[in-house]
Parts: structure tokens; C-alpha cells; sequence
């Protein structure tokens, strides 16, 4: 489907030109375009935004990243959002704090209704007590919104952690990779179990026969585990 004049933007729309049948009804057709125009204007939903500044993990300062566009201003950036939420994944018993830093990009969606006393006493349903919606006072970031540039490293269907440094790899096929970015875990521990055992077996160490056999099957299990 073309894209539709827009209202707002673009300088050529002229009021009934989309619908023939509203050239009799000028007043309709005005109040059509001026709530259009309205809700183009005021109902917000997502946008990427960057990180300013942290206040214990929880809430942060952030600049959206796209621009709002007037008819006669232009690209206007708009100013920063202040003391937001942050959405960490979680649950009642369960959650994962994410290390989100200055600078970090990400989502911040806007809610239907005000937030404020939701956000001080929890719970609910309660009421709002305020009529704002889609408002940009009532915004969310949720960390990990990137633009094309910054892919991901990893297979697709790889689980991957990854906090400087430290990378853990779950791989579909069930096997494992912990590594630092020199050295892996279980390789490691692969090499370790394999060396025992073969120091016992060859110049006859300090372990019997049935704990060499322990150790060759342990070292087969960690294998079974290592991750490429």
C-alpha cells in the first residue's frame, strides 16, 4: 500500500482530497484532520532512547533518539526523560539484574495512563487520578534495543550471557561453554581429569585402578557437556 499524506508533515495534504464524499462536509473534514493531527501529536508508544544517567539500577535518565518532526520547526530533538523505570526481567521469586551502564541504548515505551502511584504503592486496580495518556512523563526503558550495526555475536539458537570479559554459552544440543575470552571452563577441566588419570595409569600415581576409571568416565562426561 503508498503511503498516505500525512497531516502533519506534509506540506501537500489538502483536507478531502482521501475521501471525495467529504468535500460536502468541510466542517466534518476540518475536525477529521485537527484530531488526526492531535493524536499524531500526543499518543505516543515506543522509542528508542539512550542512557544519561543511572540511579541504582532501577531508574535512569535517558534522550530519546529520534526527533519529532514539526510543520514549521523542523526536526526537533526531544528534551531528555527524567527518573524513569527500568524494566529488568523478573518475577515473584525469581530475577535477573541487568548491568546497564551510561550510554546503553534501548526502548522506552509510554503507558496508556500515569504511572505515579502505581509506581509508589504497587498493587492494584487502583485509580490513576490523573487524566494524562500516552504521555512522555509516563515512560519505561527496557535495555537492549540496538540498530543494525551492533549485532549480537553467536549462533542464533545459542543462549548466550555476557558481562565483559564473561561469556556463558547454552547450546541447544545440550552442551556448555564458560570462558573469559582466554580460557574455558570445562576444557580446562576436561584437561585437568585427563592428566590425573593418565599421570595414575603411566607412572603408576598415587590413584588405584578403580579411581582411574572414575576419572576416564568423568573426563567423558565433562566432554559430553563442552560447547564448540
Amino acid at each position: 500500500m503508498p503511503n498516505q499524506p500525512n497531516p502533519l508533515y506534509d506540506n501537500q495534504y489538502v483536507p478531502g482530497t482521501q475521501d471525495q464524499k467529504s468535500e460536502s462536509k468541510p466542517l466534518v473534514e476540518a475536525l477529521r484532520v485537527m484530531i488526526d493531527q492531535w493524536v499524531r501529536a500526543n499518543v505516543h508508544v515506543w522509542l528508542p532512547a539512550k542512557i544519561l544517567k543511572i540511579y541504582d539500577n532501577s531508574f535512569v535518565d535517558v534522550q530519546i533518539l529520534i526527533q519529532e518532526i514539526f510543520l514549521i520547526q523542523g526536526a526537533i530533538s526531544i528534551p531528555p526523560l527524567l527518573h524513569i523505570p527500568v524494566e529488568h526481567p523478573r518475577g515473584a521469586d525469581y530475577w535477573i539484574k541487568l548491568p546497564i551502564a551510561v550510554g546503553d541504548t534501548g526502548r522506552v515505551s509510554f503507558c496508556d495512563r500515569s504511572l505515579d502511584n502505581w509506581l509508589i504503592a504497587g498493587g492494584g486496580p487502583l485509580n490513576p487520578q490523573d487524566a494524562r495518556m500516552h504521555d512522555y512523563s509516563d515512560a519505561v526503558f527496557t535495555p537492549g534495543l540496538y540498530p543494525q550495526s551492533n549485532v549480537l555475536p553467536g549462533a542464533a539458537d545459542d543462549m548466550i550471557l555476557h558481562n565483559g570479559q564473561a561469556e556463558i554459552y547454552i547450546q541447544k544440543s545440550g552442551t556448555f561453554k564458560i570462558t573469559n575470552g582466554v580460557n574455558e571452563l570445562i576444557s580446562n577441566l576436561v584437561e585437568l581429569v585427563s592428566t590425573l588419570s593418565t599421570a595414575s595409569t603411566v607412572a603408576g600415581g598415587p590413584f588405584t585402578f578403580d579411581v582411574v576409571e572414575e576419572l576416564v568416565e568423568i573426563s567423558e562426561n565433562l566432554q559430553s557437556l563442552e560447547g564448540e
